[in-house]
C-alpha cells in the first residue's frame, strides 16, 4: 500500500472503521508522520512497526478495531494510556473535535518527545500529553467518557474503572502472553464487559 487512502480502503474492505467520523479522521491523520524515518516505506502496511524501547506503533487494523469499540463522539474527554508515537492520540483528537479533550500518558520519556514532535504537524489545542505512569489512570482529570490502553496490562487496575463517567467506556488489551481486548461499559452502578480474544500487544510499562 502506498497511501493512507489505500490503507483506509483495505480496512473498509475488512469491515472496519464503521462510522463516517472514523473514516474522515483516518484520512486526515497520516500514519507516515508517526513512524520512524527508517520505516517510512512501510507506513501504510497493515503491520506494527518498532518505535524503540521495545515499543511499537500498533497495526492499523487493530487500531481501527479498538476505535470502533471505543465509539468516540464529539466533545468527549478521553484518557489514553500509552501515547507511543502519537498516532492514536491524533485520531482521538480529531474525533472529539475542539470541544473535546485528550489526556495522553506515556511513561517512556523519549517517546513523549517523539509524540509531541509528531503531533506538532497538526497543532491540536485539545491534547495534553504528559510523561507519566498511566497504569492507574490520571485522577486529576477524571471522570472520563472513554479510556483506551494502547499496551497490554497483565491485570487491569480498579482505579481505571473508577475513573469512568456514569456512561463511560474502557477498551484495553489484558493478559500475560496472548491478549484479549476487553470492553467495559459503565451504566450507572453496573459495568457490562465484553471480551475479544486473540491479540498480541507490547506490555504496558509502569513504574
Amino acid at each position: 500500500m502506498s497511501s493512507q487512502k489505500e490503507l483506509l480502503e483495505g480496512l473498509l474492505g475488512r469491515g472496519l472503521l464503521k462510522s463516517t467520523e472514523l473514516k474522515e479522521a483516518w484520512l486526515k491523520v497520516d500514519r507516515a508522520k508517526f513512524v520512524p524515518p527508517e520505516f517510512i516505506n512501510q507506513a501504510y502496511e497493515d503491520t506494527p512497526l518498532p518505535l524503540g524501547k521495545e515499543q511499537t506503533i500498533s497495526q492499523p487494523s487493530v487500531v481501527a478495531f479498538m476505535l470502533d469499540l471505543l465509539a468516540v463522539k464529539k466533545g468527549m474527554k478521553i484518557l489514553e494510556v500509552g501515547s507511543g508515537s502519537g498516532f492514536v492520540t491524533a485520531l482521538l483528537a480529531t474525533l472529539v473535535g475542539p470541544q473535546g479533550k485528550i489526556i495522553s500518558l506515556e511513561i517512556i520519556s523519549t517517546l513523549v518527545e517523539q509524540a509531541k514532535q509528531n503531533l506538532s504537524f497538526y497543532n491540536y489545542a485539545n491534547v495534553n500529553l504528559l510523561a507519566a505512569d498511566g497504569s492507574g489512570g490520571y485522577k486529576k482529570e477524571a471522570p472520563y467518557d472513554r479510556i483506551i490502553l494502547s499496551a497490554a496490562a497483565q491485570e487491569l487496575k480498579e482505579e481505571l474503572l473508577e475513573q469512568l463517567s456514569d456512561t463511560g467506556r474502557l477498551v484495553a488489551p489484558v493478559g500475560r502472553h496472548e491478549h484479549s481486548l476487553l470492553v467495559w461499559q459503565r451504566q450507572k452502578n453496573k459495568i457490562i464487559k465484553k471480551i475479544y480474544p486473540g491479540f498480541i500487544f507490547v506490555p504496558l510499562v509502569s513504574a
